[in-house]
């Protein structure tokens, strides 16, 4: 169950629904971000807000460009993370 939810993860799905209640812990661990995922989000959002304030749409971060589409992905992980905290 772990393999099949993190391979759905690296798909791009956020969440597996559990037809057991013993599944939950399983489910969670595979698609609860990492610190490094939170850590990469929060660099692509202060980057592309970075460029805003200069007037550009997009920008570079790492050799790799940060638009709306990549910010917007790494705002919703930010905010699923927060609401997953402790």
């Amino acid at each position: 169950m772990l393999e099949t939810a993190r391979r759905s993860r690296r798909f791009g799905f956020a969440d597996a629904t559990c037809v057991h209640p013993a599944q939950v812990k399983t489910v969670n661990q595979a698609f609860l971000p990492s610190a490094e995922d939170i850590a990469q989000a929060a660099a692509v959002v202060a980057c592309y807000e970075e460029a805003e304030s200069l007037g550009k749409g997009a920008a570079m971060l790492e050799g790799r460009m940060v638009d709306a589409p990549i910010v917007n992905r790494a705002r919703r992980l930010l905010a699923r993370s927060w609401a997953d905290a402790p």
